[in-house]
């Protein structure tokens, strides 16, 4: 599951860089608290979301099926 969230952040970042690239400025704050804020709130919310999907909704029996 540590891949799972690892790879979702990466892919979350990824997106809110090329909407800065597109838009021509920053979307993600780079320095001070602001950077930290957003850091924590996206790794407790990917972090949640993927908790309640795989325990709650029970969905960790068919991945280990896949696997």
């Amino acid at each position: 599951m540590g891949l799972l969230i690892c790879t979702q952040i990466g892919l979350i970042l990824s997106v809110f860089g090329f909407i800065s690239m597109i838009l021509g400025r920053r979307v993600i704050p780079t320095h001070g608290p602001g950077a930290t804020v957003f850091a924590v709130f996206v790794a407790v919310a990917v972090t949640a979301f993927n908790y309640y999907k795989v325990r709650y909704e029970n969905k960790w029996k068919q991945f280990e099926r896949e696997f």
